[in-house]
């Protein structure tokens, strides 16, 4: 089946949803994530966030994080960890009837840093996450989730799953 999806541009940024589903995927260059200059309102407090960089030598380098603040401060608060983030993908849904809470988010994290481990590509700077946040039900939600999330991210240039 042919999914159909919404992409809609602002500023440096780029927003993608699916047709008749709550799901966000966001691409926002780090530099405007420092700026706070986003180029949209990501109205749902409740994110799970990749920090996507490349060093001076081709590596490439991810971070993965989650915040039940949005965009706060957390997205920005890991230079430690690499000075060359370049890219941040934000993953939310619509903030009305949304499942995404403190502990889907956690379980989300957990099971992205969990498969980019799995894949080897990328220098995974994430040290801990947290597990069995989420009851069955959550973790259903997470899975379908993450399931609809892979195709955009693939679409936004972040391949985390092949």
């Amino acid at each position: 089946m042919c999914k159909k999806y919404t992409i809609v541009y602002s500023k440096h940024s780029v927003e993608i949803s699916q047709q008749r589903r709550t799901d966000l995927v966001y691409k926002i260059p780090y530099s405007d994530i420092k700026s706070k200059k986003y180029g949209f309102d990501i109205l749902n407090p409740f994110i799970v966030y990749i920090l996507y960089g490349r060093n001076n030598h081709g590596k490439d380098f991810i971070y993965v994080g989650k915040s039940k603040n949005g965009l706060a401060t957390r997205p920005s608060s890991h230079e430690d960890k690499c000075k060359c983030w370049t890219t941040c993908y934000i993953l939310t849904e619509q903030k009305e009837r949304t499942f995404l809470n403190d502990g889907t988010i956690q379980y989300l994290e957990d099971k992205l840093c969990k498969q980019i481990n799995t894949l080897g590509v990328y220098n995974n700077t994430t040290s801990t996450t947290t597990s069995g946040t989420a009851n069955e039900s959550d973790k259903n939600s997470c899975d379908l989730y993450l399931d609809e999330v892979e195709d955009m991210l693939n679409i936004l240039g972040l391949d985390l799953f092949t």
